[in-house]
């Protein structure tokens, strides 16, 4: 069973497969699947090799 979220009113609810409406609320198209822990991590270590990325090439350019 996976997990979703409503970016309206922001429930969180369990369910088989994706519903089109919010349980809760009741509006359409604003229910996405919540990521899991792994998925987060490895969006987050992804935003932090960018900018470190992006640091070094900063620090080589200044130092030309």
């Amino acid at each position: 069973m996976a997990e979703y979220q409503c970016d309206s009113c922001n429930y969180r609810f369990d369910n088989q497969k994706q519903p089109l409406r919010c349980p809760f609320c009741g509006k359409t198209g604003t229910v996405n699947p919540t990521p899991s822990a792994e998925q987060v991590m490895v969006e987050v270590n992804s935003d932090a090799d960018e900018k470190r990325s992006y640091r070094e090439e900063l620090e080589k350019s200044r130092g030309q």
